[in-house]
């Protein structure tokens, strides 16, 4: 268990979380004489220290200290001569260093009756939601039916930009499969070099006419197909 500080009253144990706040244990002395001037300043009567009894560092003074090294230690033939933290000198507040909230009549005028400056009040004074750019008057209904409209339109495009690709996918096809049957009417002689020539320049130029959203013609029905030769 933590050893407990000897000083009667002392709230503090010899453990990690008061090693924590900076607080430091130091052990009787072991020359009897002191110790006995240790226990008279301690107001502790005929009481004895055992081996392991310790006083924190609250109850010395701060020029009884030797941190020169990496362990706190006390310097030699200091005692204990704080009994309690009212003996302690008292520390200076901050709020003393403050310049007056009222000096003047002209700072009293920008205090509220609630005694909360006119500048801080306006702060904390909640605004009325329509004067926000990103608030909405709109019910929780009519939102939602606004989002349902504009997943129904990204439905309707999602399946715009399906049909069109497969459109394109078949057009590719048909024209792969109109310039092998070119080639192989030029291969048989069933058609001259110049009609072949002719002939892929057509389907090119229609290829073309597609790309640019104007391939409209006797071939080509609405849906964007192209009907067999």
């Amino acid at each position: 268990m933590p050893t407990p500080c000897a000083a009667i009253g002392c709230p503090n144990r010899n453990d990690r979380g008061t090693r924590a706040k900076g607080i430091t244990f130091h052990r009787f002395p072991t020359d009897k004489n002191r110790q006995k001037k240790w226990v008279a300043n301690l107001k502790r009567g005929h009481w004895e220290p055992s081996p392991n009894a310790q006083v924190c560092s609250n109850h010395f003074t701060p020029q009884s200290f030797d941190r020169t090294g990496q362990t706190v230690r006390l310097r030699e033939g200091v005692e204990p001569t704080i009994l309690s933290v009212s003996d302690q000198p008292p520390k200076q507040s901050s709020i003393q260093n403050l310049p007056p909230v009222l000096g003047t009549s002209q700072e009293k005028q920008n205090i509220d009756p609630d005694g909360i400056p006119k500048v801080l009040g306006r702060c904390l004074r909640r605004k009325n939601p329509g004067d926000h750019t990103y608030a909405t008057r709109e019910t929780p209904k009519q939102l939602k039916q606004r989002l349902n409209e504009v997943v129904d339109r990204l439905q309707a495009c999602k399946k715009k930009l399906k049909i069109e690709q497969q459109r394109r996918r078949r057009l590719a096809l048909r024209v792969d499969r109109l310039h092998s049957v070119l080639d192989s009417l030029r291969r048989r002689q069933y058609i001259t070099v110049d009609c072949a020539e002719m002939l892929e320049s057509s389907v090119s130029s229609m290829v073309q006419l597609l790309k640019e959203g104007q391939g409209t013609g006797p071939n080509h029905n609405a849906e964007g197909e192209w009907d067999d030769l």
